[in-house]
């Protein structure tokens, strides 16, 4: 299987709920293939059994302590890079955030599209050349 293949069919972890479908389905456009987890429990069981290639947290969706999960994350893994969809951030947060490595901001006023688009170029290539981060 050559690497665009395995590039196109990229399972993503997408920490947030069902009701995103339309970053849902803009993610397959992308050619990435995400698996939605609500809850804390089952994401991080998610990262240490399935092979995932990235992880997308939305800030606006869920009831999950964005922060405590991906902390616990980088705890499983400095590999896989993570990104944070964010309205807003408190301070303390956005520093912690930015000191982690592989971990990215994009702010939410980002389209869905656009958002879509800059996370599939950071699973792919490990960075993101818009500069956000």
């Amino acid at each position: 299987m050559t690497e665009e293949r395995e590039r196109r069919r990229a399972s993503v972890l997408v920490l947030g709920s069902e009701r995103q479908t339309k970053l849902i389905g803009e993610l397959g456009d992308v050619g990435l293939e995400p698996v939605v987890h609500e809850g804390l429990y089952d994401s991080v069981q998610a990262i240490k059994q399935d092979d995932v290639a990235g992880i997308l947290v939305d800030t606006e969706y869920g009831d999950v302590d964005a922060l405590e999960f991906i902390l616990n994350a980088r705890d499983i893994s400095l590999d896989i890079p993570i990104v944070v969809v964010a309205r807003k951030l408190k301070k303390r947060d956005r520093s912690v955030l930015a000191n982690l490595p592989n971990t990215f901001l994009i702010p939410h006023s980002a389209t869905v599209k656009e958002t879509a688009r800059q996370f599939s170029q950071i699973v792919w290539s490990g960075t993101l050349s818009s500069g956000v981060n």
